[in-house]
């Protein structure tokens, strides 16, 4: 069985080594590829899945939005964020789309920074996506008036230049950055 990723550029992806060690230890016979496609390619690579025995995918940039329409079945929340990141092949032979960035950021965020639903100010999260704006109907702020969010999404290029210099000043508690590459 074979799982992988898709994008481009990709080639610099550490999700091989993460997911092939999650799944040695779950004990997964499974090999993670990385598929660097260019965007006339992905038609034809989605269609033949199954015969290149490939049972999943993630997507990540600039693909997340690009797939969904060569899938089958989208679930509710890729819908909303106009963005699948995991493709599943299912015993059908149907492409199942989900998005799990949402869930996946608010896990991070609430293990983090548990308190972060208490505190009042602003909360910006910069994004390199597309549907970037759509991100706020996943973002609760439950029924706290004192915390404000918005969200900015900008160009991977631009991200890296933006967030690869950041020196944190001396006073800056840390829990309250989270920094997700």
């Amino acid at each position: 069985m074979t799982t992988g990723i898709i994008g481009n550029p990709i080639k610099h992806s550490l999700s091989p080594a993460l997911h092939s060690f999650w799944m040695r230890e779950c004990k997964i016979e499974s090999t993670y590829n990385i598929y660097e496609l260019e965007k006339n390619n992905i038609a034809s690579f989605l269609n033949n899945l199954k015969d290149k025995n490939i049972i999943g995918l993630n997507i990540t940039i600039p693909y997340k939005s690009e797939v969904m329409k060569y899938i089958d079945v989208i679930e509710q929340e890729a819908l909303d964020l106009g963005a699948v990141n995991t493709i599943k092949v299912g015993s059908d032979n149907k492409l199942y789309g989900y998005n799990t960035d949402a869930y996946g950021f608010m896990c991070h965020l609430n293990l983090s920074a548990p308190m972060w639903k208490n505190k009042e100010g602003h909360i910006t999260i910069i994004g390199a996506i597309p549907t970037m704006g759509r991100a706020d109907i996943k973002f609760p702020t439950g029924n706290n008036p004192r915390l404000r969010k918005s969200f900015l999404s900008i160009k991977i290029a631009k991200m890296n230049a933006l967030v690869q210099p950041i020196k944190y000043p001396a006073n800056t508690d840390l829990r309250k950055v989270v920094h997700c590459q």
